[in-house]
């Protein structure tokens, strides 16, 4: 019989191992492979960053700088969308 394989870690455990550029790629998979679930992604370490900020600030600064690094929507956006009016 056949059985589904574990899934990889999650991009937050390589990064409380100390493995930051790991936890970027493995994220920078996942949202490639699975673009619907960025936006809940990124919500969930942006919350857990602020939330682990006030109690270990080292820790949540590494948490916000991941979601930083890899959200698509926290990078610059271009504008040619839009148009003056």
């Amino acid at each position: 019989m056949l059985s589904r394989l574990p899934d990889p870690p999650h991009h937050l455990f390589k990064l409380e191992a100390g493995q930051f550029d790991a936890a970027a790629a493995a994220w920078r998979v996942h949202v490639r492979a699975e673009p619907r679930t960025t936006l809940d992604d990124e919500n969930f370490p942006n919350n857990l960053g602020y939330c682990v900020l006030a109690r270990e600030p080292a820790k949540g600064i590494e948490v916000l700088r991941l979601v930083a690094t890899c959200s698509p929507s926290r990078r610059t956006r271009t504008t040619a969308s839009v148009r003056p009016t």
